[in-house]
């Protein structure tokens, strides 16, 4: 099911909670209609997917990604966070993810 995205009242970013050496928030975030970064976050997560391109070569690595949850006035629905060709979540959709919650650091 797709939702317009004029209809996205809130959006609730749950991240998944790891442990050292990543630093994520283990509560949830949410964004709110009018929000600062409400209207970006929603604009990557509107993004096409990328087709594949046939066979090619693709890089190998995990991904720990958060549910992001789209609510309107009548439903709540897990939201898709748009991929590459290879399957990984697109550059623009990733820097709103780390807007939001912050991107994974080593410490020493």
């Amino acid at each position: 099911m797709r939702l317009p995205p004029s209809d996205v009242l809130e959006l609730r970013v749950c991240p998944v909670s790891a442990p050292e050496p990543f630093n994520r928030p283990d509560r949830p975030v949410s964004l709110v209609r009018g929000s600062t970064r409400f209207q970006s976050f929603l604009a990557a997560l509107s993004l096409p997917d990328e087709a594949a391109k046939g066979q090619q070569a693709c890089p190998a690595y995990a991904e720990l990604l958060p549910t992001v949850i789209a609510r309107t006035k009548t439903v709540a629905l897990i939201a898709h966070l748009p991929v590459d060709a290879c399957g990984h979540t697109l550059g623009p959709v990733s820097a709103a993810l780390a807007s939001v919650i912050g991107t994974p650091s080593a410490t020493s």
